[in-house]
């Protein structure tokens, strides 16, 4: 539910509330406004830009995520591999030869590293060392089954960590289309809000239909406006008033008339129109504000009746 007319900072949510409204309800109001051209067919597709910006970025967030998961994945299966298959060769090492230099040779001293740039040159090092190793018929080598896992596992991280710089690209394009809309959203409903207010005044309920909220309906503070038309019918003798869009409770209060005293909570519900009323005779004062997840609301207008027998 929109509670002001704070463009700039809207949610995604807050903003598609609006531009929906726009674009159901601006050929009801184009003429009047005279709103044509390039801004109507703007305010026309406002809603359904919106969605599809909304969506796509969404997607490619998705998408993106998904990508790094699978590249982390990746990573930790060369990981686990690498660890295993090193403890192979160290075994092969030492059981030849004073290991010091061939294990600097193989680049596997020291911990192993878990993130894509650190396993690739590992792996990569180890590999260019195996292949000349076995040139040279140098026997401390492990066989051919272990070099062909990490081969396929260093092609499989490359590939992953592509595509998930690929996935961050295509997020990343998504998200700032999406800001770039929103910022000519916000100039279009600016400028639909000033031709409204022009003709209608900055309290007409049409301000609604096109996504905005009138005045007297701004939440102060995230605290719901007073409740509107606040009135006691004489025949029926029922207090009513408006309802407050986005709240369920409401408070009515009531204190002797023209005193200075504590008010008196006469009714708390739901309900917009109660027959409820002071137990003692007398003339009072009562007024009525809406709470939302007990943020107490504005007071209404204070009126005046008569319970005198």
């Amino acid at each position: 539910m929109l509670k002001n007319n704070s463009f700039t900072r809207d949610t995604d949510g807050e903003h598609l509330e609006r531009v929906l409204g726009l674009s159901a309800n601006i050929d009801t109001h184009a003429a009047g406004l005279s709103i044509t051209g390039d801004e109507l067919a703007s305010c026309q597709s406002a809603g359904a830009d919106w969605t599809t910006a909304v969506t796509n970025a969404s997607v490619e967030s998705g998408e993106a995520e998904e990508a790094t998961e699978t590249l982390n994945n990746a990573l930790q299966e060369l990981y686990d591999y690498y660890v295993s298959a090193k403890e192979i060769l160290l075994a092969k090492i030492y059981a030849i030869s004073k290991p010091d230099k061939i294990i600097a040779e193989y680049g596997i001293e020291g911990i192993t590293p878990h993130n894509y740039d650190g396993l690739y040159l590992k792996v990569n090092r180890w590999l260019e060392t195996n292949t000349r190793l076995v040139a040279e018929g140098d026997p401390r080598v492990v066989d051919s089954g272990i070099i062909a896992d990490l081969t396929t596992h260093l092609t499989n991280i490359t590939q992953c960590w592509h595509d998930s710089r690929e996935e961050q690209r295509e997020k990343s394009e998504a998200y700032a289309l999406k800001q770039s809309l929103f910022e000519s959203q916000v100039t279009l409903l600016n400028f639909v809000f000033g031709k409204a207010k022009l003709r209608w005044g900055n309290d007409d309920p049409r301000l609604r239909d096109l996504g905005f909220v009138p005045k007297s309906e701004i939440w102060t503070e995230k605290t719901p406006p007073a409740p509107k038309n606040f009135a006691f019918d004489d025949v029926t003798e029922t207090f009513s008033w408006d309802a407050v869009e986005g709240v369920d409770t409401y408070e009515l209060h009531y204190r002797l008339f023209e005193t200075s005293g504590e008010w008196t909570k006469l009714y708390e519900g739901s309900a917009t129109s109660v027959t409820d009323k002071p137990s003692d005779p007398g003339e009072y004062d009562f007024r009525v504000r809406a709470i939302a997840e007990g943020k107490l609301g504005a007071w209404s207008k204070i009126i005046t009746v008569d319970f005198s027998e």
